[in-house]
């Protein structure tokens, strides 16, 4: 059956194609590319049914003359003009191209419908007539035994459903206006061409009516029983199906390529992303975001998904009726086996056709079958439509059964079919399994071993490790497959994984990692990397500096401070090299002159002059002012020879200022006096004495004359000199003492 069609992607785009209609139609003109086939015999239908009139304006061009009921399904115009080719079209712009898409086809369907759903053309006269001769069931039958025909004749009507199908796939929408077989509505077959020829011959010379036409009132007449309209646009619908299926398979090929190109390019755009994060979903800052870039990455792939498939809406549009004599043969059929329902088979004679008896598949309604079967529900079908069950090797016809078994592709009948509810494919009870999960039955496609407690699952409860996990791609049912908390709560087998010490959360092998400090197993969540050293401590062992407050140290980094308590890291704490113990900055003093040695305070002698710190017995007290002084930080007095601080020395000079203040004095005291007759073995008889007094010492200078001066040192509460110099023209030099 040939269609026009035109596509559309985006904006309205048409592209019509010439097409011819072998079964009656008028035959559109080659000079008529732009035209559709279809459109111009539903025009001249309508024009009929309605009372319209329709004109040749131009080559090419009619117009369409609105009876005033119908107006309003072409937007209130009373007349409309109809383009048939592009040059036409070119010539009138005020015309109307006539393709399937375009308003006015939408326009002229809805005037169709608003006149109602179905046509009735009436009686159309037999041309021969019934036959007297018996009738013989010359088809071989299976399962079930013929009984003497009963031969009647009666009316039965002619159907033929049009209708509007819209193809979507991707962005692409196509709309086709079609029209199927003609069908017997009584027996179901599709009517001989001969009299279908006969029944669109008689279409334009016969006056169309909305509702049914009430049979003609005649004795000799059998009633059949007529199928239900839902039955008859279902069997309508199975031909134009049937018919459409090649093109919606190219239309569906060319979606998956689309579609995978689609994918190829998303999978390529979020991958970079991801890639931007980092390399290990470990060594991600936010787990959070990459997270969010995972699930917009499946959303997305869900969408392009959903988008490519292929939907076919069928529309009927209208349901044509004929009337044709038709002289007919019912044979009941008894079935072998006693609990089955037996059915009745009909042959027909059409009297407006060839004349010769048909019989046809009650079924697919395909006239003369090679061999008939009767059904375990009772219905006939033909060798097309019966097939035999895999499971109890019956016939059953296709109604009442599945045509292949997902598993092993074998036909199963209603009463061994199943539908799984994990992939919704059809499948036989030959092929079933229980799924251990849910507890349900499903396919054996389906339901596969775990691959690790061998349990069978189906594909709704099982679940696939990525490549990428410990042990690669494996299908895992539910209690087998746990999250794991160390990379994006990716699935994995439990024989993959560890407990974390702190949630008890599933760790994989490829993402654990021990504390650097216990050594054993936690999860990304209770995990840090310390600010100093990089090294991965958990939650419990984790610990902060005092003097860096926010910042990460691991517990065995930091240490307490001998003498506050306070923890500091190794930048802010240190070891006493005296007593080995710990102490913060504010307890700890570098030594000076020793690179990167720390004393305790309490070991520490610290300078005067500048507070440096020294080891204990690396300074000594200034005997002028008695500070601990620095050996740097010391100096020869040249008057007394004592060592003295470089504060205690007078400016720009080198004498101590003890020496300077020395003082002339008349009267020394006698432990003076003393002291200086021990010193110089005898009493001394110096023309002056001088004398000042400092922290530890009396210094006291004699004047012997001739140039000649004694300078002694005399400690407090001492009677003999500890010290002293002796001065003359010919130089200085230290006192001899005599213990």
């Amino acid at each position: 059956m040939s269609e026009r069609d035109t596509r559309r992607q985006g904006a309205p785009h048409f592209r019509p194609h010439l097409s011819t209609e072998p079964d009656g139609f008028l035959e559109t003109e080659r000079r008529e590319p732009l035209a559709d086939a279809r459109i111009r015999p539903l025009l001249e239908r309508y024009v009929a049914a309605a009372g319209a009139r329709l004109e040749q304006v131009d080559d090419g061009i009619l117009e369409l003359h609105v009876p005033e009921q119908d107006r309003s399904a072409f937007r209130k115009r009373a007349r409309v003009r109809i383009a048939f080719t592009v040059d036409a079209l070119e010539r009138d712009p005020e015309a109307e191209i006539a393709v399937v898409g375009s308003a006015f086809v939408e326009q002229l369907i809805a005037a169709i419908r608003s006149r109602g759903s179905r046509v009735s053309h009436g009686f159309v006269a037999p041309e021969h007539e019934p036959a007297a001769d018996e009738v013989e069931l010359r088809i071989p039958l299976t399962n079930g035994r013929a009984a003497a025909p009963r031969v009647a004749v009666a009316r039965h009507r002619v159907v033929r459903l049009l209708a509007k199908v819209v193809v979507r796939a991707g962005g692409a929408v196509e709309e086709h206006l079609i029209e199927s077989a003609h069908f017997d509505a009584t027996t179901g077959m599709i009517v001989p061409a001969v009299a279908a020829a006969r029944c669109i011959a008689a279409t334009s010379s016969l006056e169309p009516r909305e509702e049914n036409v009430t049979a003609i009132d005649d004795d000799t007449m059998a009633a059949p029983t007529t199928r239900t309209t839902a039955e008859l646009v279902s069997l309508a619908l199975a031909d134009l199906r049937a018919s459409f299926e090649p093109k919606v398979g190219r239309l569906r090929a060319d979606a998956q390529r689309a579609l995978q190109l689609e994918l190829q390019r998303i999978d390529r755009y979020y991958d970079s992303l991801l890639d931007g994060l980092g390399g290990r979903a470990s060594d991600v800052p936010d787990v959070a975001t990459r997270r969010a870039y995972e699930a917009e990455h499946a959303r997305r792939r869900a969408e392009e998904e959903r988008r490519h498939q292929v939907h076919v809406i069928v529309h009927p549009v209208q349901l044509t009726e004929w009337q044709l004599l038709v002289q007919r043969a019912e044979w009941e059929i008894t079935p072998v086996r006693q609990d089955r329902t037996g059915g009745t088979l009909v042959a027909a004679r059409w009297l407006n056709g060839s004349g010769t008896w048909e019989v046809a598949c009650p079924s697919c309604g395909h006239a003369t079958p090679r061999a008939l079967s009767l059904c375990k529900a009772g219905h006939l079908a033909c060798d097309a439509c019966a097939t035999t069950c895999g499971v109890c090797s019956e016939a059953f016809c296709h109604d009442h059964g599945i045509g292949a078994c997902r598993v092993d592709g074998r036909p199963a009948c209603a009463e061994h079919a199943r539908t799984c509810p994990s992939c919704r494919e059809r499948y036989c009870t030959g092929h079933e399994s229980l799924c251990a999960e849910g507890g349900h039955p499903a396919c054996t496609e389906c339901s596969v071993p775990c691959a690790i407690c061998g349990r069978s699952v189906c594909d709704a409860h099982a679940q696939m490790t990525h490549a990428s996990a410990p042990r690669g791609a494996r299908r895992l049912c539910g209690d087998c497959r746990v999250l794991c908390e160390g990379g994006t709560s990716e699935p994995v087998g439990r024989d993959e994984v560890e407990r974390c010490s702190d949630c008890q959360g599933y760790v994989c092998e490829t993402h654990r990692a021990g504390c650097a400090v216990d050594h054993r197993i936690h999860c990304s969540k209770h995990m840090r990397r310390s600010d100093e050293s990089r090294r991965l401590v958990c939650t419990a062992h984790q610990a902060e500096c005092s003097f860096e407050p926010g910042a990460i140290f691991a517990s065995d980094e930091v240490w307490p401070c001998a003498t506050c308590g306070r923890r500091g890291c190794g930048r802010h704490s240190h070891v006493c090299v005296e007593d080995g113990g710990r102490y913060c900055d504010e307890h700890a003093l570098l030594l000076r002159g020793e690179d990167n040695v720390y004393a305790c305070k309490a070991h520490v002698a610290r300078c005067h002059v500048d507070m440096g710190a020294h080891r204990i017995g690396t300074t000594a007290p200034c005997p002028v002012c008695d500070r601990t002084t620095c050996k740097q930080h010391l100096r020869s007095c040249s008057s007394c020879g004592r060592q003295v601080c470089v504060r205690d020395f007078v400016a720009h000079g080198d004498h101590c200022t003890t020496c300077e203040r020395l003082t002339t004095t008349g009267d020394p005291s006698d432990h003076v006096i003393a002291a200086a007759a021990a010193l110089l073995g005898e009493r001394p008889t110096p023309r002056r004495w001088k004398t000042s007094r400092d922290a530890t010492h009396t210094i006291v200078e004699m004047d012997l004359g001739w140039t000649r001066r004694v300078v002694f040192l005399l400690r407090h509460g001492d009677t003999a000199a500890s010290g002293g110099r002796s001065h003359s023209i010919l130089g200085s030099s230290p006192l001899r003492l005599h213990r």
